[in-house]
């Protein structure tokens, strides 16, 4: 426990640094350099660092890391759960936000910052919810684009009537009237 806000320290002084000392030590991480390498490239640039203050950001890198795959894993696991839903913008907000939520958890869970942290089965609550707002959504679509469809049939019919009508009064062939009427209702010619 003592060591401990040592630690907090020396990882701060790194994490203090300017983005591009720190986006070296990426790449160099990237790149599978050893802490020795790494430590004396960072040097080379003028930084003095400790070798245990770079290795220890290098773990709490390599660690993001994993846990930002861990967040895509899980995120795509939500995705392909929801399906469908995902398609409009709408739905895509709720998953990248649901994403956060998964980061946010997986990284306060490293941390042992258990404040932060969203239990599993929060996060399958929200996920749930999630995916009933969406299919709530796609259901009044349907219903919209049903309501629509049967307004466009009634217009059709109403105006395969005013035909037969107009067809009568204007002394038309039965025949070119139901061709017309057959037309506006969608029957072909």
């Amino acid at each position: 426990m003592a060591d401990e806000p040592r630690a907090r320290l020396a990882r701060s002084k790194i994490d203090r640094l300017s983005p591009e000392i720190r986006n070296a030590i990426a790449e160099a991480v990237e790149r599978g350099l050893t802490l020795d390498q790494i430590t004396a490239h960072i040097r080379a640039m003028g930084v003095e660092v400790s070798r245990s203050g770079v290795y220890r950001h290098i773990k709490t890198y390599a660690t993001t890391v994993d846990k930002l795959r861990q967040t895509r894993e899980v995120a795509a696991a939500f995705a392909d759960e929801l399906g469908a839903v995902a398609d409009d913008k709408s739905g895509r907000l709720l998953i990248d936000l649901l994403q956060g939520v998964v980061f946010k958890t997986l990284m306060a869970a490293t941390e042992g910052n258990t404040e932060d942290a969203f239990d599993p089965k929060e996060l399958m609550m929200l996920a749930a919810a999630i995916k009933s707002a969406q299919q709530a959504r796609t259901i009044d679509i349907d219903r919209e684009q049903k309501i629509r469809d049967d307004e466009a049939r009634k217009a059709r019919e109403a105006a395969a009537k005013d035909v037969d009508t107009v067809a009568r009064q204007r002394g038309l062939p039965a025949d070119i009237a139901r061709q017309l009427r057959d037309a506006i209702v969608g029957g072909g010619a």
